[in-house]
């Protein structure tokens, strides 16, 4: 009879073993699952973040890139009406200056 209580004590140890062991194994997969699926979590964040960053990117080269070319326009409109206006005055601007020196020179002589 105690070999009979003995062996059902074995038994029945084993049995608990096992399903311990068959916790741990569940609680370890739970984990490794929960790990899986916050580095999902993140690697879909980042990405997302990333995505932005990049759209951000393309949007302000493509608004530098029309600024420069709004700017280029406006450069080569007034550069064109100054050599327009230069080329239109520059006797009068010299003659100017010419009387605008002999005057002060013939005023400094007095």
């Amino acid at each position: 009879m105690e070999i009979d209580a003995i062996k059902k004590l074995i038994e029945t140890d084993e049995r608990v073993r096992r399903e311990i062991q068959e916790e741990y194994d569940k609680r370890d997969k739970f984990k490794q699952e929960i790990e899986a699926e916050k580095k999902k979590i993140s690697d879909e964040a980042w990405k997302a973040v990333n995505q932005q960053v990049e759209d951000t990117r393309n949007q302000l080269q493509a608004k530098v890139k029309a600024d420069d070319e709004k700017n280029q326009a406006y450069y080569a409109r007034a550069s064109e009406l100054l050599k327009k206006d230069y080329a239109e005055n520059k006797d009068k601007w010299r003659k100017e200056i010419y009387h605008y020196v002999l005057g002060s020179t013939a005023k400094e002589a007095q």
